[in-house]
């Protein structure tokens, strides 16, 4: 439920994409997946290698992916082709 929500709330919200729901879906569904990936292993290094318990992991792991979500969701998932 999220994911739908988080979805549109960017596309209409933030970015003012006016893209194809087939464009944009996939293309924001495979950030997502990559992104969720990324932080479990940045968690699992952190926790390894830093010995950081599993709260300070997932904030740093997210903290580390935020610019990266919002640069790629800008110029990946709702570039605006009209401009």
């Amino acid at each position: 439920v999220s994911v739908v929500v988080n979805y549109f709330l960017v596309r209409e919200g933030v970015f003012y994409s006016g893209g194809s729901l087939w464009r944009t879906v996939p293309k924001y569904l495979a950030l997502v997946a990559l992104s969720g990936w990324t932080a479990a292993r940045l968690m699992e290094y952190g926790m390894r290698q830093f010995g950081l318990d599993l709260v300070l992991a997932k904030m740093l792991a997210e903290l580390a992916l935020y610019l990266f979500n919002f640069f790629m969701m800008r110029w990946f998932v709702f570039r605006n082709w009209r401009r």
